[in-house]
């Protein structure tokens, strides 16, 4: 970022025949001073990582660097592709103007009297060029059928100079299918490609068509309806918690306990409560007896791979642990009825002696145990996740009480280990 420009101007400094002038504030809108002040600079010296004080200084001058910025515009009519105020690596105010060649004398007259104002050269399109741009839809007509769905917004992006497109990341590739193009990633359906190709291919189309400037980027949080672990589902007997995302294949589902039964619907809240949107779910497969707890379910949405630690907070699933490396391991769960809580693992060849075990040494020996002072389990948390920051651990199964939702009433809490759940299952774990 080219940058020039000497101490602060006055809010009315005249320059030649560019005249900055202080706008008046909008209706209702004070000068940023006193307690308001001081209690957003604190918010604001978190967020930059500046002492309160430094905050205060940029948060009052802010309103004197947009008459800058906008006599600077002012005397390049014709040449703005964007302007900002900045906060990182530098603070102040930012101009980015088409072409190599230098800026008007006035201009270099507002910056030799603005040291926190910073010129860019070399850009291609005026924001207004990129904004007429936007709004043409035949520079859109090129994004194939098939992806047109999968678009989760547009904006312009001042700093690249470039029109922004961002696919949905919560949609997953379209399966190949015997009438598809079967040979290299090259030749295969956009909408099969996996994202970071299938952007960069829309990208390279959308470039070569119009001739203009296109950013295709992956936006992975632009599906609100997305469910994910430790949200609510029920089935016509049980009331549980979800665990984590997993994929058979390019199908996504969803893991919760086997002894829930069959989910019929999955809801997108994270607690007893039946609020939230809801959606149908459509059993696949269950293991429930000697070989462990578990079952997955489809839904109509995006199965996300965060999963809710809290009722308001979610972890990006980075990955799984095997109960073979988990003794002595802290671990941590969520449950739609006791919420989150932690403790150790003490074994991992517990047999909980289910009745679906059938009589006689019961379950196999594969559940794993977890104890601790502060541990809280009870009825609904069944199927919810088991983890350690962003790590899966297992699906959660049950403890020694199912009525007192605190640590009080709990002395254990049960788990099946997420490696023997996808081996039963036959899944994988999803981690995108």
């Amino acid at each position: 970022m080219g940058s020039a420009g000497l101490a602060a101007a006055s809010a009315d400094t005249q320059f030649g025949a560019v005249t900055v002038e202080k706008e008046p504030l909008g209706p209702g809108i004070e000068e940023p001073t006193g307690p308001a002040i001081e209690l957003d600079a604190e918010q604001y010296a978190i967020d930059y990582g500046v002492t309160t004080q430094e905050a205060v200084r940029r948060l009052e001058r802010i309103p004197e660097l947009k008459p800058v910025l906008q006599g600077i515009a002012d005397a390049e009519k014709g040449r703005v592709a964007g302007r900002s105020i900045v906060h990182e690596p530098e603070f102040g105010g930012w101009i980015y103007l088409v072409g190599e060649h230098e800026a008007t004398t006035a201009t270099m007259e507002l910056l030799s009297r603005n040291k926190d104002v910073f010129l860019e050269l070399g850009a291609t399109h005026t924001l207004a060029e990129l904004d007429a741009a936007m709004s043409e839809r035949s520079n859109f007509e090129s994004i194939p059928d098939s992806m047109r769905a999968r678009i989760a917004y547009r904006e312009i992006d001042i700093r690249s100079n470039s029109l922004v497109i961002a696919i949905n990341g919560d949609v997953a590739p379209v399966p190949l299918n015997e009438t598809s193009a079967t040979g290299p990633l090259g030749s295969a359906p956009i909408e099969s490609l996996p994202l970071p190709q299938a952007a960069a291919a829309l990208e390279d189309i959308l470039e070569s068509n119009t001739g203009l400037p296109f950013t295709v980027t992956i936006d992975a949080a632009a599906q609100p309806d997305s469910i994910h672990g430790g949200e609510h589902n029920d089935s016509n007997s049980y009331e549980c918690t979800s665990a984590f995302a997993v994929l058979d294949g390019s199908t996504r589902g969803m893991l919760t306990a086997g002894h829930c039964g069959d989910i019929t619907t999955h809801r997108r809240s994270r607690t007893t409560a039946h609020t939230g949107s809801s959606y149908t779910a459509t059993h696949q497969d269950t293991v429930w007896g000697d070989d462990g707890d578990s079952s997955w379910y489809t839904t109509s949405q995006w199965e996300s791979d965060d999963f809710y630690a809290s009722t308001t907070t979610t972890r990006d699933a980075a990955g799984y642990e095997v109960r073979s490396n988990m003794n002595g391991d802290y671990v941590c769960h969520f449950g739609i009825s006791s919420g989150y809580s932690c403790g150790t693992v003490v074994k991992t060849n517990h047999d909980p002696s289910y009745p679906a075990c059938g009589w006689w040494l019961g379950c196999d020996n594969r559940w794993v145990k977890v104890e601790g002072p502060t541990l809280k389990s009870c009825s609904g948390d069944s199927g919810g996740p088991w983890f350690l920051v962003f790590t899966a651990y297992g699906v959660h199964s049950g403890s020694d009480n199912s009525s007192d939702c605190t640590a009080a009433g709990t002395d254990f809490a049960t788990f099946t280990a997420i490696d023997d759940v996808l081996r039963d299952l036959d899944l994988t774990y999803a981690t995108s």
